[in-house]
């Protein structure tokens, strides 16, 4: 833990309205995936006039070919982010 500071951060991540409560009356941080900036901004001025940081989460795919990364990123979005990886990779 930070000197400055006296209790953990908590970060909160989700995108759901009820995440978004829960960051304002529990947490320091609201964690958001990557959006474009109009997208952001209109979604996280209410949250930082109340106080409360807001981070951004990503990912970084790597694979041998742009064609075995589209496939991954995919695979993530189809299956909630729970990873399935290739055996014979």
């Amino acid at each position: 833990m930070a000197s400055e500071r006296n209790s953990p951060e908590i970060y909160i991540g989700g995108g759901s309205p009820q995440a978004q409560e829960l960051a304002v009356k529990q947490g320091n941080c609201w964690l958001l995936l990557f959006d474009t900036p109009d997208k952001l901004r209109s979604r996280i001025k209410s949250i930082i006039e109340q106080g409360i940081e807001v981070g951004l989460r990503g990912s970084i795919i790597a694979r041998p070919t742009r064609e075995e990364a589209i496939e991954a990123a995919y695979s993530l979005i189809s299956t909630g982010n729970n990873v399935q990886y290739n055996q014979n990779s």
